[in-house]
């Protein structure tokens, strides 16, 4: 896929506005972040994806991040993924199940975030709406916003209201 370098305005508030995260609404646990990572080369690649797998609130985490070119995390023997493996075996020993390596692994590969008939219904949701490439400096997210989008800090601030009273009615 060839993606844009930069995000219109319009695009990038459809994504924040429309985009909640990974998996089903129905699952009976919703597991929520601060915000999605991801490097600064990929930041306008999930705005692309997104639009081009037809904006869906929310996205099937294996099948998008394999349209990212990332499948690696959901095929055979794979390594766990830092940060959803806390919370696959968080679930895993709230709901009496081995929390062992192996466990996690087929939990990460074959439902954590999934939409498509997965073993174990899950949601998966972020409180910001924008994939932050460090949580460590928030100064070159601040770039990269401003760098991809002209009013990015005032769609954010006008958002942010919505999107909690939306979260607090769902």
């Amino acid at each position: 896929m060839n993606y844009a370098e930069k995000v219109s305005d319009h695009h990038l508030e459809r994504f924040m506005s429309e985009f909640w995260g990974y998996g089903v609404f129905s699952a009976p646990i919703w597991m929520v972040g601060m915000e999605e990572a991801c490097g600064e080369r990929d930041f306008v690649k999930r705005i692309s994806t997104w639009q081009l797998r037809g904006e869906q609130p929310l996205e099937d985490l294996a099948t998008y991040h394999d349209d990212l070119g990332y499948p690696e995390h959901f095929l055979p023997g794979a390594r766990l993924q830092r940060t959803w493996s806390k919370l696959i075996r968080a679930y895993l020993a709230a709901n009496g199940c081995q929390t062992d390596v192996d466990n996690a692994r087929q939990f990460q590969i074959s439902s954590i975030g999934r939409s498509d008939q997965p073993a174990v219904q899950t949601c998966l949701i972020e409180l910001m709406p924008l994939p932050s490439p460090s949580t460590k400096n928030g100064l070159s997210r601040t770039i990269l916003i401003s760098d991809i989008c002209n009013d990015a800090k005032i769609i954010l601030s006008a958002w942010l209201p919505d999107e909690l009273n939306d979260l607090k009615n769902s």
